[in-house]
Parts: C-alpha cells; sequence; structure tokens
C-alpha cells in the first residue's frame, strides 16, 4: 500500500469521524427529538403559624419538536407543601436556538381543595457559555371560596454550568403579590444514565423556609449531558412550579383558614361569613 493511498484512507477516516462528532452534537432544532422526564421530591417547611409540615409531590414534562424552530411542552404536577395541596397542569409554546435562547408562550392552573389559580404569559431563555438566564411573567386569575382577584407572576433566575453534568441556580419570584427566592442544584449521575438528584432551597414571606430534594429521570432526546438536556429537550417543568408557588402564596394569605379579598389581601370585600384583617379574608 503506498503512501498517498494510506493518507487517503487516514483523511476520510478523520472527515468521517468529525461529521459523525458534528451529528451528534449539533442538532440545532428547537427539540432535538421527543423527550420527556418524570420527578419525585420529598421535603420540610416552616412558616408562621405552622412549625414545620412535610412536603411531597410528583412531576412530570413530555416536549416534542414542532417543525426546527418551534417546540411544545406539556407539564402536570402534584404535590403537598405547607399542608396544602395542589394539582397543576401547563403548557408551553416556544422557539428556541439551543446555542442562544428561548422565547415562548406559557399558560396552565394550579387547583386546591377551595381555590384555583390560572396563568398565561411569555417566557424567555437566554443562553451565554455556561450561564443561563430565565424569566417569565404572566397575568394570574385567582378564585379562592368564590371570591375571583386578579394579579400577576414574575420570575427570574439565573442557572451555571460549572461541569456539564452540574446545574447551581439561584432565583426569585413573586405569585400574587408572594413573594420567595431559592437556591438549588441538579447532578446527573452520568452521561449514560439519565437520572438526577436535585437539591432546593426557599425562603419567603410570612418567614417561609423550605428544603426538598429530588430525583428526576429523563428519557427520549438526543442529548448527553445535563446542559445539552436543558438547552436541547425539555424546558422547566412550569406545573412542578405553580405547585410551590401556589403553596407559598397560601401561607401568606390563607393563614389560619382565610381567603382572598376582591381586590386583594389589603383591601376589597369578603364573601359571607368572612372578615377582612390585614392578612385576608377570616372566618368570623
Amino acid at each position: 500500500m503506498n503512501r498517498t493511498l494510506v493518507s487517503a484512507l487516514v483523511g476520510a477516516s478523520l472527515c468521517a469521524m468529525a461529521q459523525s462528532a458534528l451529528a451528534e452534537n449539533t442538532n440545532n432544532n428547537a427539540v432535538s427529538a421527543p423527550n420527556g422526564k418524570v420527578s419525585i421530591t420529598g421535603g420540610w417547611d416552616a412558616a408562621t403559624g405552622n412549625s414545620g409540615t412535610a412536603d411531597f409531590g410528583g412531576s412530570a414534562a413530555f416536549a416534542v419538536p414542532l417543525g426546527d424552530y418551534f417546540g411544545f411542552q406539556g407539564d402536570v404536577a402534584t404535590g403537598s407543601f405547607g399542608g396544602t395541596t395542589s394539582y397543576s397542569a401547563a403548557g408551553h409554546l416556544f422557539n428556541r436556538d439551543p446555542n442562544a435562547y428561548l422565547i415562548g408562550l406559557v399558560g396552565g392552573g394550579v387547583w386546591t381543595g377551595t381555590s384555583s389559580s390560572y396563568v398565561i404569559g411569555p417566557e424567555a431563555e437566554l443562553y451565554a457559555g455556561n450561564f443561563t438566564l430565565g424569566g417569565a411573567a404572566a397575568y394570574v386569575n385567582n378564585t379562592t371560596a368564590g371570591v375571583t382577584s386578579g394579579n400577576y407572576l414574575a420570575s427570574a433566575d439565573i442557572k451555571f454550568y460549572p461541569m456539564p453534568n452540574l446545574k447551581l441556580e439561584l432565583g426569585a419570584a413573586t405569585f400574587s403579590g408572594s413573594k420567595t427566592a431559592h437556591l438549588g442544584a441538579e447532578w446527573q449521575v452520568s452521561d449514560t444514565m439519565p437520572l438526577t438528584v436535585s437539591t432546593t432551597g426557599m425562603v419567603g414571606d410570612n418567614n417561609l423556609i423550605s428544603a426538598n430534594v429530588g430525583l428526576t429521570f429523563y428519557f427520549g432526546g438526543t442529548s448527553k449531558t445535563l446542559i445539552d438536556r436543558h438547552r436541547h429537550e425539555d424546558p422547566a417543568n412550569v406545573s412542578q412550579l405553580l405547585v410551590y408557588y401556589n403553596g407559598a402564596y397560601r401561607y401568606v394569605t390563607v393563614a389560619a383558614g382565610s381567603v382572598v379579598a376582591g381586590t386583594g389581601k389589603n383591601g376589597g370585600t369578603c364573601p359571607t361569613g368572612y372578615v377582612l384583617n390585614p392578612v385576608g379574608c377570616v372566618p368570623i
């Protein structure tokens, strides 16, 4: 075999290897392929009037590509937070360039035994190296004990990936006037094992404090590392966030069995059998 033939074979092999690697890592569709995740969480929370309550929850999400540039994800979640059991479902339609940004519209609802809240609004993410900046804003329509009020949801967070399989997160949100801040981490066991361990701590109004740990199993898609899963496959599970936000909101506005006044916790009228105080409408 002469030198020219050897050189040609080596060059062809290198080219094939490069093309193979490129094919694995440059799927720049909004969603690389149909994929999903299932999570379970557990922990503890406390606030003024509650010395401590066990938390638990479960959630699932499934995302699909809509052509090259758009994707859709459906979320569901349930959980107990602050003694309140909530159920949630949401969907988001989004446009995404995995190397630069995500922008979309999210809508959903969260329900308890005596209340319901519906949200709709825009969400966005900006990708910059190992950092992801995210945020959402939404109108919130809340009904509690037959009283309906309008408010808003606003959230912002920053995620940092010091390693491809480790995410650190810091964020804050306000949901119908209830303010929270959180700090969390998620670690993927390995590139070949799509299982992650996460932990989240939250503080908020009414001396709220909580700590939770969770397990998430990812399936489908084409990504390997955690940062790739978050940018090429499924966005955050909005339903899971709504369960937590709604629980924090109940801590502030539904203390001692109160309900929300027609124009917010600091004003408005109350249903028959309730009287308004600075917390909200409390039973007479």
